[in-house]
């Protein structure tokens, strides 16, 4: 993802908010009818389960540091080490 603003693409494990080092993501999941999953504030809407994009996002090599759960929505923060360069 450039510096010009752009919004990563969901399922690109690109995520936003660099700091130090970490590259940090954003999923919600918004347990409502119809359920909504968001990465980063962008929908998702290809059909996939949150389980589905957690487990993607494991493979894509991003670390869950944070969970939280409400009744109805639950947010994972995930983080990622930056490439050296």
């Amino acid at each position: 993802m450039e510096d010009g603003g752009e919004r990563p693409q969901p399922g690109t494990g690109e995520g936003t908010g660099d700091q130090a080092g970490w590259r940090y993501l954003e999923l919600v999941y918004d347990r409502g009818q119809p359920a909504h999953l968001r990465i980063d504030g962008v929908d998702l809407s290809d059909g996939r389960s949150a389980p589905e994009v957690l487990s993607q996002l494991g493979r894509d090599g991003w670390e869950m540091v944070s969970a939280l759960r409400t009744e109805y929505r639950r947010v994972f923060l995930f983080k990622r080490q930056l490439p050296e360069g």
